[in-house]
């Protein structure tokens, strides 16, 4: 019974860490967007100033 138990509360927290890893993926796959975004922005401005 014991055992039982020990299980499933291992098995939803694994189930709470992947969901944990994906959400973070996702966020992070965001900020990398961003950044790039931002990154070419800064290089487009920085080559109106050179003109």
């Amino acid at each position: 019974m014991v055992e039982k138990l020990k299980e499933a509360i291992i098995g939803d927290l694994k189930q709470e860490l992947r969901e944990f890893k994906r959400e973070v993926r996702g966020t992070l796959e965001g900020f990398r967007i961003a950044i790039e975004g931002m990154k070419t922005a800064l290089e487009i401005t920085n080559k109106r100033l050179d003109s």
